[in-house]
């Protein structure tokens, strides 16, 4: 007799969102997509960003509001996420291309549990990801007050604080014209 306890029932939910992810990745965005504004949706008026905190690696808190005369990209991601997993590499490259411009790049990770960072950190290293921090949300309080409906969700915050556009879903950031378009909206 097969026996579902709730751990299990959780982790073949997981499998299952995952899956069907999966099968959206194929016709995940692409950078030229993202350059023609086709999936870049762009928030006239441009919208306050809410003071929110993230969790760092080593347990303290980094307020959103600490960026405040920078620009933002942030990136909302889960371990667990396909389309996340996909276009990690391609923000990693981005950190590179925006380095020295006023523009951080932050992942935040939608893993949850008081381990989120510990398990982040071990994806980074097994993937190679260099140069992203390390940053988790372990109870979606961030996320929900953005009003993200799921993961990846990536928004551009101008130094002003303001979310000039929003993206939803994975695409390839790791290209030189989507870093100028970037910098263009939020630099």
């Amino acid at each position: 007799m097969l026996k579902i306890n709730r751990r299990g029932l959780f982790a073949a939910g997981r499998t299952l969102i995952a899956a069907a992810l999966l099968g959206k990745l194929e016709g995940a965005a692409r950078a030229e997509d993202l350059l023609d504004f086709s999936h870049l949706q762009m928030l006239s008026p441009p919208t306050p960003a809410p003071d929110v905190s993230f969790l760092r690696a080593d347990g303290s808190a980094l307020s959103l509001n600490a960026a405040r005369g920078k620009g933002v990209v942030l990136n909302f991601w889960a371990t667990w996420c396909p389309p996340c997993v996909a276009e990690l590499p391609s923000l990693d490259r981005l950190t590179g291309m925006l380095a020295g411009s006023g523009i951080e790049l932050w992942t935040v990770s939608e893993d949850l549990g008081e381990r989120a960072a510990a398990k982040v950190r071990k994806f980074y290293d097994a993937h190679g990801i260099a140069h992203l921090p390390v940053l988790v949300d372990p109870h979606g309080q961030a996320a929900d007050a953005f009003g993200n409906q799921g993961v990846p969700t990536t928004l551009l915050i101008d130094h002003a604080g303001l979310v000039r556009a929003r993206f939803e879903g994975g695409t390839d950031w790791g290209e030189a014209a989507v870093a100028a378009k970037v910098r263009e909206l939020v630099g």
